[in-house]
């Protein structure tokens, strides 16, 4: 039995596998080692993974990962082994692989080939992958300095609009009627809360229920430009055609494909879920 886990900020996959017949996943809050404790990974996984597994009525209740491959958002050369000891504490298991997340989506999208791999969730990355490894890749830099549109930068903009009087007065009411939020509590969740980016990615479906509206259209168009300027441009001359994962992606292929079009790119995949990727991954040679 191998465990794979693919993890953004927002939420984590687990998948028990044994063979392709058998699997179970599991859902839990997001993993990211650059930002959360070890105490906070400790209690995700024996709070939330174990409960929900021993729930399950099958040998992998009782049985251990001969091999776990973790994929994770903050999965920096530096928090590798930080993870892979939380892991092998948790688990026991003695082969233990921890890659970044976009190394994770990567693979899944295209296997043993080569192309352009994007990551348009809560979080925002890029690569050009060669069929094995990363060979390129722009700095995503965080929701702070980066994450050009991400879900969490996303939600920047919209706030940031709102507030500062660049939308519609109707738009501003709607807001502030679905999410109960004034200006004072906005800073206070930003500046002042943990986990900043998963608020303000949290106010993405805002903008897909209104993304008819021209004001919405265009912030849409112009963080999505960002995301191609700045991450996409530098691979142009290797591969023009770019495969997306992530919830953004999916959402707004639309408005993301238009984006692509007029830098000159082609939108070759989008999909939710990088799990059913990587499965196929390991599992399939």
């Amino acid at each position: 039995m191998i465990l794979i886990t693919d993890s953004g900020s927002s939420k984590c996959t687990w998948c028990f596998a044994q063979g392709t017949e058998k699997q179970i996943r599991i859902t839990t809050t997001g993993i990211n080692p650059s930002t959360q404790e070890r105490e906070v990974i400790l209690q995700i996984i024996r709070q939330e993974l174990f409960p929900a597994l021993q729930k399950q009525e099958s040998i992998f209740s009782a049985a251990k990962p001969e091999k776990i491959f973790f994929y994770g958002a903050g999965c920096t050369e530096a928090r590798k082994n930080f993870m892979a000891e939380i892991l092998q504490e948790c688990f026991g298991t003695e082969i233990i692989e921890v890659y970044s997340d976009m190394l994770g989506a990567a693979r899944s999208m295209f296997q043993r080939n080569t192309g352009i791999a994007c990551i348009l969730g809560t979080g925002a990355n890029s690569c050009l992958y060669n069929g094995e490894d990363i060979i390129a890749q722009t700095p995503a830099m965080g929701y702070i300095l980066g994450d050009e549109g991400s879900g969490a930068y996303l939600g920047k903009m919209l706030v940031r609009a709102l507030f500062k009087g660049r939308m519609p007065a109707h738009l501003l009411q709607a807001f502030q009627k679905e999410y109960q939020l004034d200006l004072p509590t906005v800073i206070e969740r930003t500046y002042r809360t943990p986990m900043a980016n998963r608020f303000l990615a949290s106010l993405t479906p805002f903008l897909h229920q209104y993304r008819t509206e021209k004001e919405i259209h265009e912030l849409l168009c112009n963080a999505f430009d960002d995301f191609i300027f700045f991450n996409l441009e530098s691979y142009r001359t290797k591969s023009n055609k770019v495969s997306f994962i992530g919830s953004i992606a999916f959402y707004f292929q639309e408005e993301l494909d238009s984006c692509l079009k007029n830098r000159g790119f082609q939108m070759e995949r989008v999909i939710r879920d990088p799990m059913d990727g990587l499965l196929e991954y390991y599992l399939i040679k």
